[in-house]
């Protein structure tokens, strides 16, 4: 009975499943991150990165993604919004990453 109680509250929970591939190439790390969530609504994929623009009606403030952008580009990084669903539904992004030594 407790597991059938487990399942009952993951299945309200409605849980996001995330997948991250990584792949070095030179001074760069590659991260594809997508999700199962309900991904981008159309029109929306160009501004998602303005501030105050969120996919969450209500519930959303419009920031997470303008911090994420802004932090990535301060350390020579990036991020974008990939067309299209994932394989696993949701939305699907691209981040380069700029790699450094380790200094001594």
């Amino acid at each position: 009975r407790r597991m059938d109680d487990i399942r009952e509250v993951i299945a309200e929970l409605n849980p996001i499943l995330l997948r991250l591939e990584m792949e070095a190439r030179g001074d760069r790390l590659r991260l594809l991150l997508e999700d199962s969530g309900e991904g981008i609504q159309d029109g929306l994929g160009a501004r998602i990165f303005e501030p105050r623009v969120s996919t969450k009606a209500g519930d959303g403030h419009g920031w997470g993604l303008v911090i994420v952008r802004d932090t990535l580009a301060a350390f020579g990084g990036s991020i974008a919004l990939l067309p299209g669903p994932g394989s696993l539904g949701g939305a699907r992004f691209e981040l380069q990453l700029r790699l450094f030594e380790k200094s001594t």
